[in-house]
């Protein structure tokens, strides 16, 4: 299975996305939690599309229902952490973004969880 060979516990995946993710659950300021992020070798996720949007929702919402915010990877200046092009985005774009039920939110000067990302290599 791949998710076993690219993305094993703790990271999650789905078979429709190259990707597999990480949740920092610890808070900290966006600069912390990219360091956490890189400590496993992942950026503070990039979000390209809505379908993978709602697969972070869906998990999220599965743990904490509608309460929470967890940073993505977007930039003060609009650019993805980790290089990716922006070709999605849900609400604010502009700011470091937290993921929230009602769509990204500008959260630059408060501690959240986070949600990390790479790229899954066969």
């Amino acid at each position: 299975k791949q998710q076993a060979a690219n993305c094993s516990y703790p990271h999650i995946s789905v078979p429709e996305i190259p990707a597999c993710y990480f949740e920092v659950k610890e808070t900290g300021n966006y600069s912390e939690v990219s360091n956490r992020c890189q400590e496993h070798g992942m950026h503070v996720a990039s979000v390209l599309s809505k379908k993978e949007n709602d697969f972070l929702l869906t998990f999220l919402m599965g743990k904490y229902g509608n309460s929470f915010e967890h940073f993505l990877g977007l930039t003060e200046q609009g650019t993805w952490e980790d290089g990716s092009p922006v070709s999605f985005i849900n609400g604010s774009s502009r700011c470091n973004v937290a993921l929230t039920r009602f769509g990204w939110k500008c959260r630059m000067y408060t501690e959240h969880s986070a949600i990390c990302k790479r790229i899954k290599v066969d």
